[in-house]
Formats: structure tokens, C-alpha cells, sequence
């Protein structure tokens, strides 16, 4: 049975300097998620000359399960599900989606609406799968005769010429002799922010990515253990 490790949604805009300026607006927004005294700022003026990439502000959840990081160009949320949820991919999704949507809230208020491009990335773990590498060999793979160790396949789609769908599977390795199935999915509309320059993503390019996400999650991740991505 897969289990949800962990998720991350990075989404990425117009770079802008002040955006420490924003900081109590952003505590507005997320305090049903983040305590007012869980954001760190970061010591960088404005006017510093560091890379835009640079986190300006942090925060983590109550409980730990979730950080963001908040840069001059884009805000980053990771997040970690522990056994109690991890089984259950309703619930999973509603807890990112919920923060998502905040966060998007914020990076459009921070850019003036001019996001770039957005992504979410889960990873999924199946520990009832036996020998893993050889698993994945087996059915990926023409060559099945050599011993296997570690190995990864790696796919990557694009739908409606604005998407990629990126999929990796792999044997996640705890000892010599513990190894699960490991399936991560990256969707992210990257493909339309190289090809289509000029064009920001708006609400419905989201709404149509959660879609390409949802659809893998609910229908395709468990048919990876056919061969099928």
C-alpha cells in the first residue's frame, strides 16, 4: 500500500525586493496555518546585493510537519505527513490545497499578479513491495539478467502544451536489506513559462494542474506496479 511521505509546492514570480515589506499581510494569511511567532526574517535589506532566490522569511507549522520559505521570486511549502495521515490521500491533499491556495493568494499580492510558474511534487512509498530494485527491473526495464542495487526510472510528459508530468520511480533504500517502491510525481506548468514567453499563470492554469496531479494520484500511481505510467 502506498503511503504519502511528503509534498512540496514551490511557485515562482516576479522577483520582488521588498517583499519583507509584506510581512504582516503575510502572517494574516497564513495564521490559521503558521502562529505569528513561528516566522523568522531574515536579516537582508532590500537593496542587498544577494541572489533573488534567497529566503527572506520562514515559518514552520505548530507541529513541524510544514515549512515555507519565502524569497524575493518565489514561496516554498514542504511538507512531511506522518503515519496518521500519510495512508490517506483525501486528507493530504485537502491539508496542501488549503495552504496552497493561501500561498498563492500571497505570491500574486507580492508580484502584482505576475506569477511565473508553479509546481507540486509528492513522493509515494510502498514498503510491501519486495526487493524493490528488481521490481522496478522487471518492469521498466529489457535487461533483467544483472544484479541490481539501486535504480530509477525516470518519465516525463506534456499535456496541453502547458504541462510537465514528471515521474520517477525508484527503490528507496533504508539498509542493505529494507527497500520500498518509491513513486514521485512533479507536476508543474514550466513547459509554458520556456515556451510562451510573456504569458502569467493564472487560476485556471493552476486549477487544470491540480487536475493532472489528482489524476495520477487517484488513478494512475497504484498501475505503476504493472509497468504502467
Amino acid at each position: 500500500m502506498f503511503k504519502q511521505l511528503n509534498t512540496q509546492y514551490v511557485i515562482n514570480f516576479e522577483p520582488n525586493s521588498k517583499v519583507k515589506d509584506y510581512l504582516e499581510q503575510i502572517q494574516s494569511e497564513l495564521s490559521q496555518y503558521f502562529q505569528k511567532d513561528a516566522f523568522t526574517v531574515i536579516g537582508i535589506s532590500n537593496n542587498a546585493n544577494v541572489p533573488p532566490e534567497v529566503p527572506r522569511i520562514l515559518a514552520t507549522s505548530p507541529k513541524g510537519h510544514s515549512l515555507v520559505q519565502i524569497s524575493a521570486c518565489a514561496i516554498n511549502l514542504q511538507t512531511t505527513f506522518d503515519d496518521t495521515f500519510s495512508g490517506d490521500f483525501s486528507t493530504c491533499r485537502k491539508y496542501i490545497v488549503e495552504r496552497i491556495c493561501t500561498i498563492n493568494k500571497i505570491a500574486k499580492l507580492i508580484s502584482g499578479n505576475k506569477v511565473l510558474f508553479c509546481g507540486i511534487i509528492s513522493v509515494f512509498n510502498d514498503a510491501d513491495v519486495k526487493n524493490a530494485a528488481r521490481f522496478i527491473r522487471n518492469r521498466f526495464f529489457v535487461e533483467k539478467d544483472s544484479d541490481i542495487f539501486d535504480i530509477i526510472a525516470r518519465f516525463t510528459f506534456v499535456e496541453d502544451n502547458k504541462y510537465y508530468k514528471n515521474i520517477a520511480v525508484s527503490n528507496a533504500r533504508k539498509s542493505l536489506q529494507e527497500e520500498a517502491l518509491s513513486v514521485s510525481v512533479d507536476v508543474n506548468n514550466r513547459y509554458m513559462f520556456n515556451y510562451d514567453k510573456g504569458q502569467y499563470t493564472t487560476d485556471e492554469d493552476f486549477e487544470k494542474l491540480l487536475k493532472i496531479y489528482d489524476n495520477f494520484v487517484n488513478e494512475k500511481l497504484e498501475l505503476v506496479k504493472e509497468g504502467k505510467v
